[in-house]
């Protein structure tokens, strides 16, 4: 997602603000009154000036100007105003000269020096910059937009402790300020002091509990190496999981160490692991307490109805607990239960398979007495006859109770709360789902052998599947989320209109939720292969509200068919699966108006190295990509985690769930590209890279490498880049594009 405005921008005084200083400056009571007033032009022509430049009359405002400098040519508002005019243009060289004749001719005009001090800084001036922010400050030390670029030249030149003190002194000024909290989080974050990172985040979420407050409290907590926390910081990591604050499996990896490494836990994970794959027992597995010191954790519960658990360890006592369920469920007659904390705990564990589709290892025994159980229930459902409830849970755990006959069934009966709160995402979200595959319009044929096999790999296993995440929900225009992204300087779309944007491959609806969100007045066509991810995906946009969104099935290789054109066309991880990944993408292109925009993820070459060595291992040994192929492969692999290739596999959060796993290693059709392939692409098809989508961290350390490429937009020095630091890209290339008009 692109990031939050540009602070330069919002800081620079509008054209509006410099006419007001100077007609304060203009009074007659001022000392130097008459010099300013012979200096400066009439106040009517000044304000004829600003009227003409807010209606975006650059030109005429650059013509006139040149007029009135002829005139006045020690105007420190002409300078000032010229320029604004050039950096409305994107002419910052001119915009720089223009503004330091203004500072010249007016030293004391705090004004003039901080617009100048932006322009220095922008453009990488960093010493006089700075100078030029303490003189402002000199004048008025409360000014915060100046305490913080005061920071951000002091950070840019590696004064870390003086940025710190900088901004922690903007803090005591607005100790709510969510500026002044973001450019700690930057300073922390570029540092990758996470643990000093974490106790500001803690801070600025009760100071100011924003979207930008949770995000950074995420990237703190997920990179601290924690193997403990506090109260508050547990708190906030449930709250993380529970609102959510971010895609919940960004914590289940953090949140699976916090929980091994609980006193009573990590002892029965440690017998676990030993004994595997023998399954434990209840009586070897628990003291008097029971079931209760998991059932009591806070953390494992809320990891279990959020996202796919992304450990082994973990993954294996899950997998013995729900032998230990089906012990319980032959036990326990159709009137009793186990206590409420107990149920509660075994619901959850039977959303968590239902969130990983059932990938958990299954032993034969098992197997046997857990279809003899389901054989029962699809009875039980047929004659209305009544269904214990350790039975429902204890299947609901091996099969997704929505496939059974009658299924829908369950909803009509009198389950208690908790059991209830489980039938929702297991039985009554699917059946809105095979409701929805009918009101799914269809654009275009679905031909060819890929694009079949592609198809049907995705109907049986839509991508990904998640149950909730955060989303950003401060729309902003298409111009305003590129100028703060990118410094490279673009060709601005018109402000006035709406915009059409197309997301070709939109899975199960992560990614055209968060563009329709993201941008502002925009009109989403969202398009896929399979009907299981778009009713997934349409789904999931009514449960936000979404109105903005049309999806529809169509194949890539056939939408020049559409006779349709869009600003905006976003492919997330898509083009890579096509047979040929370059006619796709011209195909796109083809689509895409004059001066659009285009954001596209492609495999790296280098980053899946080892999912090549899984794809050959899997060759290898004649997995097929069924669900019991993919357990098999995954069992194996586990065992090999510590042979040479296999390792990053299992940190990968794909690997612990169905779907995701086939998609990651049992894929009917990958690409993968290099950054010389996709640089001599862009320049064979007339396109500007505008930026990677990158973590500061990465985008920080390539301009460390290569600071002739302040832009990063050097697709060669990348390609050294990468090289030299083959798994930057494991998630994807992820860039952004202009078509030239």
């Amino acid at each position: 997602m692109l990031g939050r405005g540009c602070a330069a921008t919002k800081h620079f005084l509008s054209l509006t603000n410099i006419v007001a200083v100077f007609l304060l400056r203009l009074n007659p009571v001022t000392s130097h009154s008459s010099q300013h007033a012979s200096a400066e032009p009439p106040a009517d022509e000044m304000s004829a000036l600003v009227a003409l430049f807010n209606q975006g009359q650059y030109a005429v405002v650059e013509s006139k100007i040149k007029v009135l400098i002829a005139r006045f040519p020690r105007s420190g508002f002409c300078y000032k105003t010229v320029g604004a005019v050039f950096r409305q243009q994107g002419k910052l060289p001119e915009a720089l000269n223009a503004m330091r004749q203004a500072a010249m001719l007016l030293p004391n005009d705090a004004v003039a020096q901080h617009n100048l001090a932006i322009l220095l800084k922008q453009q990488g001036y960093f010493v006089e910059a700075e100078a030029s922010y303490k003189k402002v400050l000199a004048h008025d030390s409360q000014f915060i937009p100046a305490q913080l670029g005061l920071g951000q030249v002091l950070q840019a030149q590696k004064k870390f402790q003086a940025a710190e003190l900088n901004y922690r002194q903007a803090l005591k000024i607005k100790p709510d300020s969510l500026e002044v909290f973001n450019r700690l989080a930057e300073l922390f974050a570029e540092q990758g002091d996470w643990r000093a990172g974490l106790r500001l985040a803690n801070q600025y979420v009760k100071a100011v509990n924003s979207p930008e407050a949770k995000s950074f409290f995420v990237k703190c907590v997920t990179r601290a190496q924690l193997t403990q926390v506090n109260d508050e910081t547990l708190a906030n990591i449930l709250r993380g999981l529970d609102e959510p604050w971010c895609n919940p499996g960004e914590l289940t990896p953090m949140g699976a160490t916090l929980v091994k490494n609980d006193v009573v836990i990590q002892p029965m994970v440690g017998k676990i692991v030993q004994a595997w794959p023998k399954r434990l027992p209840a009586n070897e597995l628990f003291d008097t307490t029971g079931l209760n010191c998991l059932a009591n954790n806070a953390l494992l519960k809320a990891m279990l109805v959020s996202a796919a658990i992304c450990d082994i360890a973990l993954e294996r006592l899950l997998t013995t607990i729900r032998k230990v369920l089906l012990d319980l469920a032959s036990v326990y007659p159709i009137s009793s239960a186990p206590s409420n904390a107990e149920l509660d705990f075994y619901c959850a564990l039977a959303r968590q398979c239902f969130i990983n589709e059932y990938v958990y290892d299954c032993a034969n025994d098992e197997f046997v007495r857990v279809n003899a159980l389901r054989d029962e229930m699809i009875a039980a459902l047929e004659q209305n006859l009544d269904i214990p409830a350790m039975q429902l849970v204890a299947v609901a755990t091996y099969f997704p109770l929505n496939r059974l006959p009658n299924s829908e069934r369950l909803l009509q009966r009198a389950w208690s709360d908790v059991l209830m709160e489980m039938l929702i995402p297991l039985v009554s979200e699917p059946a809105e789902e095979r409701q929805l595959r009918t009101t799914v319009s269809q654009l275009t044929t679905i031909e060819g052998e890929v694009s079949l096999a592609v198809q049907n790999m995705y109907e049986e296993n839509p991508y990904p599947r998640w149950v909730k995440r955060f989303f950003a929900i401060a729309p902003a225009t298409l111009n305003d989320l590129l100028s703060s992204h990118f410094p490279i300087p673009f060709q601005p779309l018109d402000k006035e209109r709406d915009i059409e944007v197309l997301v070709a491959g939109c899975g199960t609806g992560q990614h055209s939720i968060s563009t329709a969100l993201k941008f502002k007045n925009a009109h989403v066509l969202a398009i896929d292969l399979s009907l299981s991810s778009l009713s997934y995906a349409k789904r999931k946009s009514q449960e936000r509200g979404i109105t903005n969104v049309d999806y529809a099935q169509a194949d890539i290789m056939k939408l020049g068919e559409l006779k349709r054109s869009f600003d905006v066309i976003e492919s997330g991880g898509v083009l890579h699966h096509l047979a040929d990944p370059w006619a796709g993408w011209r195909i796109l292109l083809s689509l895409l108006r004059p001066g659009g925009v285009m954001c596209i993820a492609l495999y790296s070459e280098m980053a899946r190295c080892d999912v090549v060595r899984g794809r050959e291992l899997i060759a290898q040994r004649g997995y097929a990509s069924t669900l019991e192929g993919i357990r098999q492969c995954r069992q194996e692999l586990m065992e090999a985690v510590a042979l040479e290739g296999f390792a990053r596999l299992m940190t990968a959060n794909d690997f612990y769930s169905a779907s995701n796993c086939r998609d990651l290693l049992f894929h009917v059709q990958e690409h993968r590209m290099t950054l010389l392939q996709i640089n001599t692409f862009l320049q064979e098809n007339n396109l500007v890279l505008l930026g990677f989508q990158e973590a500061p961290e990465t985008l920080s350390a390539y301009k460390k490498r290569f600071p002739n490429d302040p832009a990063a937009t050097n697709l060669e020095q990348w390609h050294i880049f990468e090289t030299e630091n083959p798994y930057t890209f494991i998630r994807m290339y992820q860039f952004w594009l202009q078509k030239r008009k």
